[in-house]
């Protein structure tokens, strides 16, 4: 039997996108934050001036997506949903309201706890164990992150007095 962890490259056009049942968005921001954490969402939810912009539907209910502006700059943000099809689902929606840049951040456990104690934790490589991800890109044990972004994040948190460290997930 053919899997898709099989295919050694990603075929095109897809049978149908999330653009083909999601409404773009008119002036909606080109950058989207989103996190795994209910209580962040809420605490930047109730600030002054936040309005909700959209919602993702699923058969748990909706998820409200807001608009903030940060220093003259709009930002979307919303709570992924836990699992990754689940997580992409959305994250499909959010690209076809017109999203372009992301930021996505959550929480993990850890197998030495003593490296990564008080520290943020920079993903600079993944061992690929799901198999959504198999459908954007070429199957791999193991996937490497963007060297550009690793760099922005290490500048970030180095400006802002944050320790990190940096290691594979």
């Amino acid at each position: 039997m053919y899997t898709i962890f099989q295919r050694t490259k990603i075929s095109e056009p897809t049978l149908f996108n999330p653009s083909d049942t999601t409404k773009r968005i008119e002036n909606f921001p080109e950058v989207c934050i989103s996190t795994f954490s209910d209580s962040i969402i809420q605490k930047f939810a109730s600030l002054d001036h936040v309005e909700k912009i959209a919602e993702l539907y699923s058969a748990n209910g909706a998820l409200p997506v807001y608009k903030i502006n940060y220093k003259n700059t709009a930002l979307a943000f919303y709570r992924s949903m836990v699992g990754a099809p689940a997580c992409v689902a959305c994250f499909e929606e959010i690209i076809a309201m017109r999203a372009k840049k992301f930021v996505l951040f959550g929480s993990c456990g850890v197998l030495d706890e003593n490296t990564f104690k008080d520290n943020i934790m920079i993903p600079v490589s993944a061992v690929r164990d799901e198999g959504t991800s198999y459908h954007y890109i070429a199957p791999s044990p193991e996937i490497e992150a963007d060297p550009h972004s690793i760099q922005i994040l290490e500048n970030v948190l180095t400006d802002c007095g944050c320790s990190y460290v940096k290691g594979k997930t």
